[in-house]
């Protein structure tokens, strides 16, 4: 075997133009897969570095009247489930827990989780220094223990190895630290620290309170559906046990690989898709070189064939020089992945990087080097099989001889070259169709109307501790502060800030009562000038103003057009109107004015919103906007620096511009259409130069021919028309098998990409037509060439 890759070495070298073409379009393919298989590797194959990602899983309540098929579980389902199931070797309970730390020189808000004791066990890892939670510290009193990431370790205590047992404040409490937990440790993602998980006695007796996230470890014995059957029995028992909580509520379990980067992953498949067609039509051009070359080694190939080299040998040798091609092509296509690593890091907005599980870690790794071998040897037997197969005919000597070695094409060697030019002209389209799909969803992204103006928009914000802003009066005046402070800069419009709460059930006063399956709007809280800060429009009547809230808040409420719509038909019918809470511990609410509907930016769906004055129901968190005159990164210090003088101890993050803010949200449309318009420029060289060969080797195959064409008179325009007419009627074929893979690819990506992809007919036409011109014209220079033949030099070749 090793002598015949050093022959087929030499061989390569002996025509280094060919080979290097043939390199660089399997260095294209290869790359492309290798690049978007590193992607893979991380956010699909382990999103999460722990052991055995198959039995980590979450379960989740179900209601179907309400239409819930994710909802959270209150303390005593958890402990009831923790307590009788038989399935998990782990089961735990987390909950988000905002974090201020304080006693330091700046001040940081901290991403919290409160976590009961099983948590760290259920997932694996054990901590790099210290220890985790006991069930003795799940007591209320017992809970002010924390552990902390290597992150936060790294940075706000300079990696102190004698950490563990030290104090620090968070929200204004003491808490002993006890642990760190490793580098590679990010569960729920970005987390800095986690404290145990202590329900009070009024906790524990509250089944209609709901706010658990469950993780689980299964046992090696267990699987999915038999977790699921166990757990679908104990929902059962405790829906009888307590009718008014637990009625028509099920259970949903599935793993952790499965319900993160539900988004993310999608795009991903998609783009390792289209790299896939990007490397079969790097085959089909490298197929049509080794086709082209085999042809003119009739001569050698007889000859081995005469001196007693079998069939196989001939097989062996050919493909020996298309694995080397494939794996010189392999090796660029590993450098190229490893830049495009190295690169993402850079391009990658930083929120991306923290928030899409596996994404700071992608790398070339063992795994992706194992993927590029194999795949560089696919790639090496499928580029050389039929060449190979062709060589090994047997020829007869004589013939050859004669010939030079160049024997004429036989028709079924012409129709695998044609099949293998119809598929490189549909496998294009595919890409080309594909791309502009991609490139047209991301521009209908960018320039679609989200509900508020982006420009000249600053956000941040801000979680108050319940020790130091214990009481909703203390919030309320904390906020309208701060309102008040920012709309005093320099350079500032409008300040205002919003919080979410829930509201539960609530009727229309007039309307017949909601469904109980139909979704219930969001509720928003606003304080200031929000509307106007935002950029929100008021259709109808007046925003709420500063004057609603204070200490007498007015019992008003704004809804967005969507809500309306819903009740009123017109719009414009609500003002005057009263809504009715009924859980929410709200008093009756006038509709004073109808806004725009916030959108959904990704699906376009509009957000159902109430807003009331945040007086009627101060919360602990409060997002704050500013709209600007200028430049908003002009104020960003200035709004920073007056929040600092108002409370040192309240530190403002995720602080952000309006247009930053949707870059980073856009920023995965975006990549996936910058990398579909790669792929697809990729695909149309490789087509045409794919094209422009085949056409090139035929008129030198038909040289004798055109000459005797000429010299019986034909004209050059003539044979200009009969080359490029043959090379049409191919790419014609390819086009229509192009397009209708194409329309059933549309479907697909529809489907997988929740229909944020639709059918555009425009980019169907215009591909075809650039694809059907880009092979024209591929045709058009060889066959120029062929109209230049001297008779007289042509009825003397060969």
């Amino acid at each position: 075997m090793w002598q015949d890759f050093r022959y087929a070495f030499r061989v390569l070298m002996k025509s280094p133009a060919l080979t290097t073409i043939a390199v660089a379009a399997l260095a294209l393919g290869i790359g492309a897969n290798t690049v978007c298989f590193t992607t893979v590797n991380v956010i699909l194959l382990r999103p999460l570095p722990f052991h055995d990602l198959g039995s980590l899983v979450q379960v989740w309540q179900t209601y179907p009247q309400r239409g819930y098929s994710h909802d959270m579980v209150s303390p005593p389902d958890f402990l009831d489930w923790r307590g009788r199931t038989r399935s998990f070797a782990h089961l735990s309970a987390l909950t988000a827990w905002d974090a201020n730390l304080t006693g330091v020189d700046e001040a940081e808000r901290l991403q919290g989780f409160a976590v009961s004791h099983d948590f760290f066990p259920a997932l694996g890892m054990p901590p790099l220094a210290g220890r985790t939670f006991s069930a003795a510290e799940e007591q209320p009193g017992k809970d002010q223990v924390v552990v902390i990431s290597h992150g936060l370790w790294q940075r706000r205590f300079a990696c102190d190895p004698h950490i563990a047992g030290k104090k620090i404040s968070l929200n204004g409490l003491g808490y002993a630290v006890v642990g760190v937990m490793p580098l590679d440790f990010d569960f729920p993602l970005a987390t800095d620290v986690w404290k145990p998980l202590a329900f009070s006695p009024a906790e524990r007796d509250s089944r209609d309170s709901r706010y658990l996230a469950v993780l689980g470890r299964l046992k090696d014995s267990a699987s999915v559906d038999q977790a699921s059957a166990e757990m679908s029995s104990l929902t059962q028992a405790l829906a009888a046990q307590y009718p008014r909580t637990n009625a028509g509520r099920g259970v949903r379990i599935q793993t952790i690989r499965s319900s993160i980067n539900n988004v993310t992953d999608r795009f991903t498949l998609v783009l390792m898709a289209a790299a896939g067609f990007v490397l079969l039509l790097a085959c089909s051009n490298v197929a049509n070189i080794q086709l082209a070359r085999t042809l003119t080694r009739q001569k050698e190939m007889a000859l081995r064939m005469a001196l007693g080299a079998g069939r196989r040998q001939i097989v062996r040798q050919m493909l020996a020089e298309s694995l080397l091609i494939a794996l010189a092509g392999g090796l660029l296509g590993l450098l190229l992945a490893a830049w495009d690593a190295d690169a993402s890091a850079k391009y990658i907005p930083p929120e991306v990087l923290r928030w899409v599980a596996g994404m700071k870690y992608m790398r070339v790794d063992r795994t992706v080097l194992a993927f590029n071998a194999a795949i560089s040897m696919l790639t090496g037997i499928l580029c050389g099989i039929a060449p190979a197969l062709h060589a090994a005919r047997q020829v007869n000597l004589v013939e050859a001889l004669k010939s030079g070695g160049k024997i004429a094409v036989g028709g079924e060697r012409h129709t695998v070259r044609r099949a293998l030019v119809v598929a490189e002209v549909a496998l294009a389209l595919l890409l080309l169709v594909a791309a502009g799909l991609m490139v047209n969803t991301f521009r209908g992204i960018a320039v679609f109307d989200v509900g508020y103006d982006t420009r000249n928009l600053v956000t941040m914000n801000t979680s108050l501790p319940g020790a130091r802003y214990a009481t909703p009066a203390a919030a309320r005046i904390y906020f309208d502060e701060a309102v008040e402070r920012l709309s005093r800069i320099p350079g500032v419009k409008a300040a205002g800030g919003s919080a979410a709460a829930p509201l539960g059930d609530f009727r229309v006063e007039g309307q017949p009562p909601r469904e109980a399956r139909e979704p219930v709007p969001d509720l928003r809280l606003v304080a200031g000038d929000y509307f106007r800060a935002m950029g929100m429009p008021i259709l109808y009547g007046r925003p709420i103003a500063s004057a609603d809230s204070g200490a007498a808040p007015q019992h008003v409420a704004v809804i967005s057009e969507s809500v309306a719509r819903r009740y009123w038909k017109t719009p414009k019918l609500a003002l005057g109107a009263r809504i009715l809470p009924a859980g929410a511990n709200l008093p009756p609410l006038t509709v004073v004015g109808v806004t725009g509907d916030l959108k959904d930016w990704f699906r376009h769906a509009p957000w159902s919103t109430i807003y009331i004055p945040n007086a009627l129901m101060p919360q602990a968190h409060l997002s704050l906007a500013i709209r600007t005159h200028g430049a908003p990164e002009s104020v960003m210090l200035a709004a920073q620096r007056e929040l600092h003088d108002l409370d040192r101890n309240q530190p403002l993050y995720d602080v952000t511009t309006g247009e930053q803010y949707m870059d980073a949200q856009t920023s995965g449309v975006r990549i996936s259409a910058v990398m579909m318009a790669v792929f697809a420029g990729i695909a149309l060289v490789l087509a045409v130069t794919g094209i422009y060969g085949i056409v090139s080797y035929t008129v030198a195959q038909r040289t004798h021919e055109i000459g005797v064409r000429l010299a019986l008179g034909a004209s050059p325009a003539g044979v200009l028309r009969l080359v490029v007419a043959q090379v049409l009627r191919v790419t014609l074929t390819g086009l229509l098998i192009g397009l209708a893979a194409a329309l059933i690819l549309t479907r697909v990506m529809a489907s997988a990409l929740y229909g944020v992809v639709s059918l555009d007919p425009s980019t169907f036409a215009a591909f075809a037509l650039v694809l059907a011109f880009a092979a024209a014209a591929a045709a058009w220079f060889p066959a120029r060439r062929a109209t230049r033949i001297d008779p007289i030099q042509a009825l003397h070749y060969e």
